[in-house]
């Protein structure tokens, strides 16, 4: 009895062992895996062996490792454009500022030549009223001139 006992706790043994080769050294390997994938690492993978429930949580995990090294690479990609058109409209914009200080500062170049301008028309038109004036006073005492001339001839 005591020999089958023996082999019956050897026999339990060597199950555990073969146990712990089986399934907890590729659980050890799989929390491995993940926790690298939780620290960004993606290029590591697990090396599944069979087709037991374990194995195919490592084919899971390396799918999903996969999948997430891709869809980085994709989303730095969009980025690294996102970031190239932020510049261009960024230099349309310095530029759009440029045109408009441009266009501001001729404006105001052109307001200031019509005030100038605005001011000698009135100047000219000041200058030939008093002419006209000067004219017509002309004229008045021409022809006062004339009318005395008539009646002193006359």
């Amino acid at each position: 009895m005591v020999i089958t006992l023996l082999v019956a706790l050897g026999a339990i043994i060597a199950l555990l062992g073969t146990t712990s080769r089986n399934i907890i050294r590729p659980i050890r390997e799989l929390l491995t895996l993940l926790n690298k994938m939780a620290g960004g690492d993606f290029t590591v993978l697990a090396n599944p062996k069979g087709n037991d429930e374990v194995a195919e949580l490592q084919r899971a995990a390396n799918s999903t490792s996969k999948q997430l090294k891709g869809m980085i690479s994709n989303l730095i990609s969009s980025t690294q454009e996102l970031n190239s058109t932020v510049t261009q409209i960024s230099s349309a914009i310095d530029a759009s500022n440029k045109s408009m200080t441009t266009q501001r500062i001729e404006t105001e170049q052109v307001a200031t030549a019509m005030n100038q301008m605005t001011a000698t028309i009135r100047g000219i038109a000041q200058t030939t009223s008093a002419a006209a004036e000067s004219a017509t006073e002309a004229d008045n005492e021409a022809k006062e001139g004339q009318n005395v001339v008539t009646e002193t001839i006359g």
